[in-house]
């Protein structure tokens, strides 16, 4: 896994960073080098649409839409997009990045992390993913992705339901590199929850 460099900092939003900004460019509306997190000028309207305000008299709707604009830009761009989603998802942290496009652009299903870090490091996992899935291949449940994904590290995928749609979980590995069910300990162990091979 990428980690972030020291003093980088990474969106909580949308998961850009000091050294990849989103398309078009943004900067930091707040940052906080210590923490490495931040909200980039871009997804200022989407945390205030999270948070349910309106700043700046900008409305729920005028944040969704700039949202959606982003996301399509996204599609456009790189043939996909993913959404960090918080406190209260049905995943079984209540974390979720989980990406957008990939059924369309690659005829490939969509995949979810849910085991709760920063949100860029998701990021970075997912565009792995991408770059993979964008050289034609094919993720399958039930198969390890040893050094593939995680450098050093095994990844497997299962099937998942968010929201309705079914997609792929990436089972992320424990302390000890397990990732199978009933193998994986701790923490780690609750990512299968809701799955199957």
């Amino acid at each position: 896994m990428k980690n972030a460099a020291v003093g980088e900092a990474v969106c909580k939003v949308c998961g850009c960073s000091d050294y990849m900004a989103c398309p078009g460019g943004c900067a930091w509306a707040e940052v906080n080098r210590k923490a490495g997190t931040g909200i980039c000028s871009n997804c200022v309207d989407i945390r205030v649409r999270m948070a349910g305000g309106n700043g700046n008299g900008s409305g729920k709707g005028a944040a969704r839409r700039r949202a959606e604009e982003r996301e399509r830009e996204f599609m456009k761009e790189f043939g996909w997009f993913a959404r960090v989603v918080g406190q209260g998802h049905e995943a079984p942290y209540g974390f979720s990045v989980h990406t957008y496009g990939f059924d369309k652009t690659w005829k490939q299903p969509n995949v979810q992390i849910v085991y709760p870090m920063n949100p860029g490091q998701a990021m970075d996992i997912l565009y792995t993913i991408a770059q993979m899935v964008d050289k034609g291949e094919k993720l399958k449940p039930g198969r390890d992705y040893f050094d593939v994904i995680l450098e050093g590290y095994n990844v497997r995928f299962a099937w998942a339901k968010e929201s309705g749609r079914r997609l792929l979980r990436a089972i992320l590995p424990d302390e000890e590199g397990r990732v199978a069910r009933g193998e994986i300990t701790g923490k780690f162990a609750r990512q299968w929850e809701g799955t199957e091979e």
